[in-house]
């Protein structure tokens, strides 16, 4: 076959580029997939849900949302790396992927390598949490006793590795105590024995704890964010205890929108945008809100440097405690 003469290759080569652009230009051409690495009902998928109804109708196509459970996040993390980088897959990536790095020996995705970082979503702060009967009154009053009584107290999360438990090892380590943790299957199980005075103290989600607060079945001691819940404005931060040992601290659970590495940066750019002006709606903003979070909404560097920070962080945690997945 003979070559194409040099016109004739710079005419194809144009067709080809303006054919290119068209099919940029017209994304999405047909339904979106959104990976939940989670199981239906839990915070992620609610939250997943309600951005996917949204985004679809910005976006003018379907966001269909798949939950692919299993291995601590692992599971959907690495379906959604596979995935082709085509925009037609995305995926609800949180704090366990941070977590999930140094928690186990060999994950088979990379983090920060194998995903385009879209927008963060929203970040919920976690309470420490006293029953009634415990006698704490504030966080101060638990530093003061822990530490007079090494080991004789305990605290429940929702298992091994979570934020829950590794918050509470994070501020163990800070304010220099001694307190068992007593790791349950599921936040349910771990609060029906806390609620029924079994374990004296939690760590949970604010979004978890707050019907419990509100009935007075639960006491809360603290908030783990910088600054103190919208939906709890009369709980003090960790870092305003007063302990010198805990300033600065700073935990959160998260939630942020990312697509396989890859994915033109058209399409991140536009869903970037259009996950921003969701989240800063009132109606989107109202729903997290509501529901003891905060909208997150970010650029897609901001939210790669942020994910870096979490890495980093929650590494040495999981070193400290010793954390093995469960």
């Amino acid at each position: 076959m003979k070559s194409l003469r040099p016109h004739a290759s710079r005419a194809l080569a144009a067709l080809l580029l303006a054919a290119a652009g068209t099919a940029q230009a017209a994304w999405p051409e047909r339904p979106i997939k959104l990976i939940v690495p989670f199981p239906p009902g839990q915070a992620t998928d609610i939250f997943a849900r309600a951005l996917a109804e949204k985004l679809g109708r910005q976006l003018g196509q379907s966001v269909i949302v798949e939950n692919r459970a299993g291995a601590g996040g692992n599971i959907g993390m690495e379906v959604a790396a596979k995935a082709p980088a085509d925009g037609y897959t995305l995926v609800m990536a949180g704090s366990a992927m941070a977590i999930n790095q140094t928690l186990y020996k060999k994950l088979n995705y990379d983090p920060r390598q194998d995903f385009a970082p879209v927008s963060g979503v929203f970040s919920v702060p976690l309470v420490f949490l006293a029953t009634p009967q415990s006698g704490f009154t504030s966080l101060h009053d638990l530093i003061a006793k822990a530490k007079a009584a090494p080991g004789k107290y305990s605290y429940a999360s929702a298992g091994i590795g979570g934020t829950q438990h590794l918050s509470g090892e994070l501020f163990k380590s800070m304010a220099g105590l001694y307190i068992t943790h007593i790791p349950y299957r599921g936040s349910g199980p771990a609060q029906a024995d806390f609620l029924g005075n079994q374990v004296p103290l939690m760590v949970d989600s604010v979004t978890a704890a707050l019907p419990h607060i509100q009935s007075g079945r639960a006491m809360a001691l603290a908030v783990t964010s910088a600054q103190r819940s919208a939906q709890l404005p009369n709980v003090p931060t960790v870092a305003e205890s007063g302990v010198p040992g805990v300033k600065g601290f700073e935990a959160v659970g998260w939630l942020g929108l990312m697509a396989p590495h890859g994915t033109s940066p058209e399409i991140v750019g536009r869903l970037q945008q259009e996950v921003n002006d969701i989240l800063r709606g009132d109606t989107m903003a109202r729903f997290i809100r509501e529901r003891g979070s905060e909208p997150a909404p970010t650029t897609g560097p901001e939210f790669d440097a942020f994910i870096a920070s979490e890495i980093r962080k929650w590494g040495k945690v999981v070193k400290l405690s010793g954390a093995k997945p469960e």
